[in-house]
């Protein structure tokens, strides 16, 4: 048997190895690399679909607790209310004016500013420019954010006047009177409800 004769089956055998691994790399990877991929992804969607059916069976008792909110509102008292935002600024500026008299203090001026009216819950903004002393100054910011409806200081900024002294009640009852602040912030609370 000479050396040709005895390479053909080996050559023969290399020739169908070649073949079986073009064939498996071309025709049976991709369909069991497609067939793989399916399969994972029915199982994921058989997982979104059994959590969907379990979010279904609580939509009657999730149902009934959204009836039972809506029946406490128990946000009504969180925002102003207010029809349109322009009573709901027009509120707010009184509330101001109320809590300021209140606490002390000089209101310079109040100018409403547009907030975001496109949303469920209309933003209305003032910006204010006030003086007042230290004492008075934390109690208006205590009212303004502990009580109802939730208003919120923004981007406040104070500066101490020396030359400027207002007449409060410390000043006229003989006290040395603590340098005025020149107080700058934004004002801003919800508007919401139908309340005339």
């Amino acid at each position: 048997m000479t050396l040709q004769s005895r390479a053909q089956p080996l050559l023969a055998l290399l020739v169908l190895a070649l073949g079986l691994l073009l064939l498996w790399l071309l025709l049976v990877a991709p369909l069991y690399g497609y067939f793989s991929a399916r399969l994972e992804q029915l199982s994921t969607q058989q997982d979104m679909l059994a959590r969907y059916q379990r979010l279904g069976q609580r939509i009657p008792e999730l149902e009934q607790q959204l009836a039972i909110l809506k029946r406490q509102r128990p946000a009504e008292n969180l925002y102003l209310q207010a029809p349109t935002p322009a009573l709901a600024a027009a509120r707010l500026q009184q509330r101001l004016n109320q809590l300021v008299g209140q606490v002390g203090g000089q209101l310079i001026s109040t100018q409403i500013v547009n907030g975001d009216t496109d949303s469920p819950l209309p933003k209305v903004v003032l910006a204010v420019r006030m003086r007042a002393e230290t004492p008075e100054l934390a109690r208006l910011l205590y009212e303004l954010e502990a009580n109802r409806p939730l208003l919120f200081v923004d981007d406040l900024v104070v500066t101490a006047n020396p030359r400027l002294t207002l007449v409060t009640a410390a000043s006229r009852s003989g006290i040395a009177p603590l340098a005025t602040l020149d107080i700058r912030f934004s004002l801003v609370a919800y508007a919401g409800g139908d309340a005339q």
